[in-house]
């Protein structure tokens, strides 16, 4: 994970305001991007949870967010939301915004926090949107996050999203994306030599990907 600094707190501050808009989110990806979801079971319903999935494309959160019935907390640039009504609105559905100028740390301080008080957190490892639709790298601090809360962590694919909203699109293409749930992971496989690489080639399979650098 590059380095950024955490400018709004990890709570929901609005369950009203965060239900309607994954009510309106779920459709509109319905009607847009056929939005498919497979194992959503494997999501436990209470304790903490980290969803730790590919990143091709900012459709990628709504699209996670949707396919789970938890309330999923995510990290966004701050500079995605320049803007007062949709920061307001990011604030109240609970996510995270971050300076790249500051320490890394500080965002996965917050994040544990959430995971510590029971949450769930949905975690683009690579850290930036691929470039090609492959699956890069796991940068940011999933083994820190485990060890410190022992959050089980559940493999996410999504397949789709480049192809509707790649880098450099100005809009998103009517293309199906599908949303693939693994099977749970503990804290110690996780944290077991190789155990994310091993994540990651999960995660790869899943999203119907290559491995990426």
């Amino acid at each position: 994970m590059s380095s950024k600094r955490l400018v709004a707190p990890p709570q929901v501050s609005s369950g009203l305001i965060y239900w309607l808009s994954k009510a309106l989110l779920y459709t509109c990806n319905k009607v847009w991007l056929r939005l498919a979801v497979e194992g959503a079971h494997h999501v436990p319903r209470t304790g903490p949870v980290l969803i730790v999935a590919n990143h091709a494309s900012y459709l990628d959160p709504p699209v996670l967010g949707c396919a789970t019935r938890r309330v999923v907390q995510f990290l966004a640039q701050s500079g995605l939301a320049k803007r007062g009504l949709l920061r307001w609105w990011l604030q109240k559905v609970g996510v995270v915004l971050i300076d790249r100028k500051a320490p890394s740390k500080d965002a996965l301080r917050f994040l544990s926090e959430a995971l510590a008080q029971g949450g769930c957190v949905g975690l683009f490892a690579e850290g930036t949107r691929s470039l090609d639709g492959s699956v890069g790298a796991f940068r940011s601090g999933i083994d820190f996050l485990v060890r410190r809360t022992g959050a089980t962590v559940i493999p996410a694919g999504i397949e789709g999203s480049f192809r509707s909203f790649p880098r450099g699109a100005k809009w998103p293409r009517p293309a199906k994306c599908t949303v693939r749930l693994g099977t749970p992971r503990s804290a110690a496989e996780v944290l077991a030599p190789g155990g994310v690489e091993a994540l990651r080639q999960e995660v790869a399979r899943l999203a119907n990907a290559k491995l990426g650098n």
